[in-house]
């Protein structure tokens, strides 16, 4: 076969562009420090750095942005259940000290007045936030959990019963009145107070609106006694009417005092009171359903939306479990929020009122005996059957503040009982907190050796060894400037130079 010079000078340019095409490629990875810098160059590569990329991304955004979110958001959580679990702690031990039955009842308002400040501190940690969002307000974290003044507002709310809910409530009736003295006066003789038990179910608010009342209750089967069920198994409701009683001067026989199959509601304090053959009928299956209306809130009340089936101004709110979770790795979630429905109950808050209005009750009822003592000193009152009839006067409201220290002093006792067990609720709350965080710095540490490792794999895929790179290419560049010398002394010999 002949050779000829244009084959070989054809065959010397190949060879020229071939180690220049490898020298370039080197000195890409050289100055790029990369593998390839087209996906042209390796399939292989490129697909691969694509999902190192997006793992690595994404590791990052758990790493740094999504974990230390949700920790900061626990990290504040933290702290205001561990104030609402000390101010609990404080009540409960204000309970105690209200218990002694030797305190008279200035000590009991002293008492009550620093229980009453606890409530409103414990209440102020709902207001918790963090850059504007409300930490215990579930989805709603634009919305305070209480109102910040005093506000006009009508909420219709629909709060759910259990048997539980269900209470016996100690009160003291025909206790004296000095206002009325001209009645006493003309009675043959004055009773005395008398202790009586009532049995109610006491709603989330008091001094609420007397319209729109609704009592929905089971049902029952007349024979067995047991709810009635319809074709899909849900029990059947009825609606029974309370009697109204919104007189804000009602005395205590006007609140309590009801048959056996009446059902009284009271709006100044929120309660339903039951007959004695009403709660015994519907105490064993429970399941009341209680619908009112409330338009005048004070600064500090817990909103409604927050906590019931309610709507206001057109607006429906639905009662739910409003987890916040945040992805804190792949395929992995991690609730962040506590909700208020847990830690901050308006049980807290009608329990103190509750034992407020004892308190006050115990209060003017020594007031009234001091006003019986005037009167008895007045020379209005100077004859002797005045005079008897006020002394009879004086021993009935003798008895009736004996009465009313006694349910002071149980209910201080009662209390010490029920604040201890909001506290272990509120621990409980706070141990799954704890829990959780405990979870997020597992996980965080976790996450941070897979950023680590696919950061290393990324690297692996698509960096060079810049050693192996920096000989390859002085090798690449003296063979292409050995080609460059051959190549120069081929072309310029021809045939012609040796005829």
């Amino acid at each position: 076969m002949r050779i000829t010079n244009q084959m070989m000078t054809n065959n010397c340019f190949n060879n020229l562009m071939t180690n220049y095409s490898r020298l370039n490629k080197l000195n890409n990875q050289y100055t790029s420090q990369k593998k390839i810098t087209r996906p042209s160059e390796d399939p292989v590569i490129a697909v691969r750095a694509l999902k190192f990329r997006t793992t690595c991304s994404e590791l990052e955004q758990y790493l740094n942005k999504n974990i230390p979110d949700a920790n900061n958001w626990m990290d504040v959580t933290e702290g205001s259940l561990d104030n609402i679990i000390s101010r609990l702690g404080e009540i409960r031990t204000q309970c105690t000290y209200g218990a002694t039955d030797t305190l008279s009842t200035d000590n009991r308002q002293s008492i009550l007045s620093m229980i009453e400040g606890f409530k409103n501190t414990l209440v102020a940690e709902g207001s918790t936030n963090i850059a504007g969002r409300y930490i215990f307000t579930g989805y709603k974290t634009d919305t305070d959990l209480v109102f910040k003044e005093n506000t006009k507002q009508e909420y219709t709310i629909t709060e759910h019963f259990s048997s539980d809910d269900f209470e016996v409530k100690d009160v003291v009736l025909g206790g004296i009145d000095p206002d009325k003295v001209d009645d006493y006066l003309a009675m043959p003789e004055v009773a005395s107070p008398t202790p009586n038990e009532v049995y109610r179910i006491r709603l989330a608010y008091d001094n609420t609106d007397a319209a729109g009342i609704e009592v929905k209750v089971p049902q029952l089967d007349a024979t067995t006694g047991e709810p009635v069920k319809d074709a899909d198994g849900n029990i059947v409701m009825e609606t029974i009417t309370p009697t109204v009683v919104d007189d804000q001067d009602a005395t205590a026989e006007e609140k309590y005092t009801v048959g056996d199959d009446e059902v009284k509601y009271v709006t100044e304090t929120g309660e339903l009171i039951f007959g004695k053959n009403v709660y015994e009928k519907y105490k064993a299956v429970g399941n009341i359903d209680v619908t009112y209306n409330k338009t005048k809130f004070e600064k500090d009340d817990l909103r409604p939306e927050h906590y019931f089936d309610c709507s206001s101004e057109g607006v429906d709110y639905t009662a739910q479990n409003q987890e916040i979770s945040y992805n804190i790795n792949f395929n992995q979630s991690i609730v962040v929020n506590s909700q208020a429905k847990d830690v901050i109950r308006h049980d807290y808050i009608r329990d103190v009122d509750d034992l407020a209005n004892a308190i006050d009750d115990l209060d003017i009822a020594e007031k009234n005996a001091e006003k019986i003592k005037k009167m008895m000193e007045d020379p209005l009152y100077a004859g002797s059957d005045k005079q008897a009839q006020l002394k009879q006067m004086l021993d009935a409201n003798s008895i009736e503040i004996t009465q009313k220290r006694e349910i002071v002093q149980e209910m201080f006792g009662h209390l010490e009982g029920t604040f201890d067990e909001y506290e272990s609720e509120v621990n409980a709350a706070r141990s799954d907190l704890g829990a959780r965080m405990n979870r997020l710095e597992l996980t965080e540490a976790r996450v941070t050796e897979q950023l680590a490792s696919y950061t290393e794999l990324k690297s692996e895929n698509e960096d060079v060894v810049l050693e192996e790179v920096v000989v390859q290419y002085s090798s690449a560049k003296l063979v292409y400037e050995a080609s460059l010398m051959a190549t120069s002394k081929v072309v310029q010999q021809t045939l012609l130079d040796y005829l």
